[in-house]
């Protein structure tokens, strides 16, 4: 779902923070007209590019895990995709590093650093790779991340418990900010209340039943 500038600005998410279990639980729509504390966290509705980093070479990064759901950002440019992205801030920010290349070396190593090759590495398939540095957590919550231009061959699920270096020369990363992978129909419902006049009860556990979701999985984990 493209979000414009102007509902980026409005639509935000509340969380309140549950001291008990040390996690943030979906509060409610954003209230500008509402003064949140220290109890609650707000957030926006997308990944959002954050800024340019140099990584260099040999840095180690690892796949997130199941970060194929998360919602492409609206800004800059109205990417149609992950490497869309990446094409359009790189020309925005003159960098001549060539997007549709793999930055990474053609090897995954193991946990206990045995290296082998990546099966199909180089190929022409190239897409922007949610990723962070080894030594991590692979199941972002919310929170930062990476996002590199890479191979198909190296963004599989089942290397997840691989680790890759970037290439020698070193490549240009797009620092993110708020991953999360939110269910667009939940999305769109909220949405569609926040346009609407009054108090209006909504039940954010009934809904996620009659529609099939889990609610541990509206948000990774």
């Amino acid at each position: 779902m493209q979000l414009t500038k102007e509902q980026e600005a409005i639509y935000r998410l509340v969380y309140r923070v549950n001291e008990e279990k040390q996690r943030l639980e979906f509060h409610e729509l954003w209230n500008p007209e509402e003064k949140y504390d220290n109890r609650f966290v707000v957030m926006p509705l997308t990944s959002t590019y954050v800024k340019l980093e140099r990584l260099c070479g040999g840095t180690e990064m690892k796949n997130i895990i199941g970060s194929s759901k998360d919602p492409l950002p609206s800004e800059p440019g109205h990417p149609a995709s992950w490497i869309d992205l990446i094409r359009i801030v790189y020309a925005k920010n003159n960098i001549r590093e060539k997007p549709m290349t793999c930055c990474l070396t053609k090897y995954k190593y193991s946990p206990d650093n045995i290296a082998s090759s990546v099966s199909h590495h180089g190929n022409k398939c190239i897409v922007g790779g949610h990723m962070v540095k080894r030594g991590k957590g692979q199941r972002v919550i919310r929170g930062d991340f990476y996002l590199l231009h890479i191979c198909q061959g190296h963004n599989s699920n089942g290397l997840c418990r691989y680790y890759f270096k970037v290439k020698p020369a070193g490549t240009t990363a797009l620092k993110m900010s708020n991953y999360k992978k939110l269910n667009s129909k939940l999305l769109a419902t909220l949405l569609n209340l926040a346009d609407k006049d009054g108090d209006i009860d909504f039940d954010l556990e009934t809904f996620c039943t009659e529609n099939n979701i889990q609610l541990d999985s509206v948000f990774s984990e």
